[in-house]
């Protein structure tokens, strides 16, 4: 686990923050690669929730110790709330069957969304206070380079997902009312790279 797993040492100390194959990515029809995507999305969801077990147990007299870990406790609750939901919906959507294209993708989108927003701001006051007990930067700047990291395998992430969309979007339509799609129209539409770009990202995400 590199981002997202905080856990407090001394003054700070900042951890680096998705198989079995069936088809589908919201269409009923084998698609290859994933499996692959239920297995990142697995390991993805397991370290988000480790970003909430990073506790520090201090006796009495460590005032701004504990403070500190307070605060960089609720730092990793907030991305176990937020963060958690998109990595449960990118395991559903490798064997998602449901032919509702829009609906899964949206519900994706938007979680992404709520992610970026969360580690564009949402915890200013919050990483503020940190600065203001720790009486230095530091924590500050490991927040900082760790979520602008995030944020840009977050842009690639919703780039991949959306040509995802897109590619089976395309298979759906190939095949008419044929259900389940055949794997032919399906290798015509939905190239392996596209759904390497979404395993690649959710890989990245983790290495954040």
């Amino acid at each position: 686990m590199r981002a997202f797993c905080f856990a407090l040492t001394i003054l700070c100390a900042v951890q680096s923050i998705l198989a079995y194959p069936r088809p589908d990515f919201a269409i009923n029809g084998v698609v290859s690669g994933s499996a692959t995507v239920k297995t990142a999305a697995i390991d993805l969801g397991v370290d988000i929730a480790d970003a909430g077990k990073g506790t520090v147990n201090l006796t009495s007299g460590y005032t701004v110790l504990s403070n500190l870990s307070t605060s960089l406790q609720f730092i990793g609750d907030e991305i176990v709330r937020v963060a958690a939901p998109l990595a449960s919906q990118l395991n559903n959507l490798s064997t998602d069957n449901s032919n509702t294209i829009e609906t899964t993708y949206a519900a994706i989108n938007t979680s992404i969304i709520q992610f970026d927003a969360l580690i564009s701001g949402g915890l200013n006051t919050t990483i503020a206070n940190i600065n203001t007990t720790a009486g230095t930067g530091y924590i500050v700047k490991q927040f900082a380079d760790a979520f602008k990291n995030t944020k840009l395998t977050l842009a690639e992430l919703i780039k991949a997902v959306d040509q995802l969309k897109s590619d089976v979007g395309k298979a759906r339509k190939a095949a008419g009312t044929t259900n389940p799609i055949p794997s032919a129209i399906i290798r015509a539409n939905i190239p392996a790279k596209t759904v390497n770009n979404v395993i690649t990202a959710i890989r990245n995400l983790r290495a954040r």
